[in-house]
Order: C-alpha cells, then structure tokens, then sequence
C-alpha cells in the first residue's frame, strides 16, 4: 500500500508538470491524457488519495495563477486514467460580455456525471462543443 501511494504521488507531481508545461505553452486547445485500461487498479480510498494529493498540489504548486481547476482537473485525470479510471476531463468557456472577458472552468465527469465537484459545471457550460484527444471534452457557456 505504501508503494502505491508514493506512485500515485509520483504520478500527480508528473501531472502537475504536465500542465504547467501545457500553460506556458498556452496550448489548452491540444490536451493529451492517456487511455485508460480495462479494469481499475484502485481502491476508493486510493481515489480519495489523488483527489487530496491533487488539491495540496495545486494549493503548492499553482499559488499564482487562475487556472487552478485545470491544474486540480488535469493532475487528477492524468493519474485516474493511468490507473484505470475513465474520467473526462471537461474544459468549458463562455463569454462574461459586462466584464468584457472570458470565463472558464475545467472539471472532471465520471460516467457522465460530475466527479470531485460541488456543484453541475454542465448548467453553467450546457453546450458540448465535442471532444478532443484521449478523454477530453469541450463546452461552452451562454453569454453573460
């Protein structure tokens, strides 16, 4: 078990690599995960791990930017889909027209349903634009 979590740990600082890589490159438009196998390798108390490992990550390793949910989504499916979990990761955008900007928000979907969230990112981006490369999906939302 303790070989496990020092993996998973290893695999997590490797997403949170990854996606800073990804950011620096501004090529959110081209996300890679890896596919998933056939069976899942881990325990709910293994996934309940990533998902914390994750989140301590992000709160460590991405304190200056505001695309946490995507550093927080990108270390989780990275890992999740390593080990046999088919997440999605879901990247979905919309246009804020009284602040003149663009907002978004990336989070992951587990058969279909919001995984690791508090609230449906779906009502807020409930227009699926299709899908990209290896479990990602893309949205937009209704202007603001």
């Amino acid at each position: 078990m303790v070989c496990r979590r020092l993996l998973l740990i290893f695999h997590s600082l490797t997403g949170l690599v990854q996606a800073w890589i990804i950011k620096t490159r501004k090529s959110m438009h081209n996300i890679r995960l890896s596919s998933t196998s056939s069976s899942s390798k881990l325990s709910q108390g293994d996934i309940s791990f990533v998902i914390r490992c994750a989140n301590i990550l992000v709160t460590l390793g991405a304190v200056r930017t505001a695309r946490k949910c995507f550093f927080r989504a990108f270390i989780m499916a990275s890992v999740l889909r390593k080990w046999g979990i088919p997440v999605v990761m879901n990247v979905g955008l919309r246009n804020l027209k009284t602040f003149k900007r663009t907002d978004g928000h990336c989070w992951l979907t587990l058969d279909g349903l919001p995984f690791a969230e508090t609230n449906n990112p779906e009502q807020i981006y409930p227009f699926e634009m299709g899908s990209g490369t290896n479990g990602v999906r893309y949205w937009i939302g209704a202007n603001k």
